[in-house]
């Protein structure tokens, strides 16, 4: 290993992953955080955003797809999307797949996200152009206390999720009690919202504080699991939430088969627990 030139992620005090570069593409630091896109030795083009690897250009599918999929063929006639996060275009790219989806709005904080993925991603820059698309650029958390759209499906596509007291994230802000009572109007009652968990081992307290929090905030809740190639765990956990009753287990069917991953079948297989995770839900 020495020598080569390589980028670590870490996941925990003693645990991490790395990346073999072939070269730095781009590296700044925005008013926010801090944005790395570099060419790997083996997977394609990578996305970093404060030391989070936010997706490779040869497995973004299982999640973008599952964040995008899972509520669009749960909720019965969706027409309309909000996308809080998201600037990297890949929850975008999967949503526009869908020509029933009739408006796209993104609310992405920071605009040099959304400028560097059209720079070196060619395939999600024609997501951004797609003339349903609407964006804001500026605190998500903002839009959705004060914008005055409805829309049926909303998803939260953030970097991870941390406790309260680390302020400095990004996603704190939609984590707050008083974000989701705003998507209550965004959603209305038949709207119906995802949001990343994270994980229930290398992320105890806030999977279970969301969990929590989504709880006592909606009338309906649920849990998917889905596989996420070089996430901190392999496997990530996203929350459904809605003020009307909906049954995940039981999606449309996909007709769209140029997926990378998703179908019908792996949608089902989303709700399938672990019995460690059965046993977390049972003593929330």
């Amino acid at each position: 290993m020495l020598g080569r030139p390589l980028l670590f992620e870490k996941h925990d005090d003693s645990h991490g992953a790395y990346f073999e570069l072939k070269s730095v593409l781009h590296r700044s630091r925005s008013k926010h955080q801090e944005i790395i896109v570099f060419e790997s030795k083996a997977h394609g083009k990578v996305l970093f955003i404060d030391g989070q690897m936010m997706f490779t250009e040869f497995t973004r599918g299982p999640y973008n797809e599952s964040m995008a999929e899972i509520p669009i063929h749960t909720h019965p006639g969706p027409n309309s999307a909000l996308i809080v996060g998201g600037g990297d275009g890949c929850v975008l790219a999967s949503v526009l797949k869908h020509p029933e989806i009739e408006r796209v709005t993104v609310a992405e904080l920071d605009g040099e996200v959304v400028e560097v993925t059209k720079k070196f991603f060619p395939l999600l820059r024609e997501a951004f152009a797609d003339p349903r698309v609407t964006m804001r650029i500026g605190d998500g958390a903002a839009y959705v206390k004060q914008t005055s759209e409805t829309f049926d499906i909303c998803v939260i596509d953030s970097t991870d999720p941390y406790l309260d007291d680390n302020p400095e994230s990004v996603a704190t802000p939609l984590t707050q009690a008083d974000f989701y009572d705003g998507l209550k109007r965004v959603l209305g009652e038949n709207g119906l919202g995802i949001q990343i968990l994270g994980h229930h081992y290398f992320y105890k307290k806030i999977f279970r504080l969301l969990i929590k929090r989504l709880r006592k905030t909606w009338n309906f809740t649920d849990l998917a699991l889905v596989p996420v190639p070089f996430y901190i765990s392999g496997t990530w956990a996203l929350g459904l939430f809605s003020q009307s009753a909906f049954d995940p287990r039981s999606p449309r069917d996909c007709t769209i088969d140029e997926f990378e991953y998703y179908n019908t079948e792996v949608h089902k297989a989303a709700f399938a627990y672990p019995n460690d995770v059965r046993r977390i839900l049972q003593s929330l």
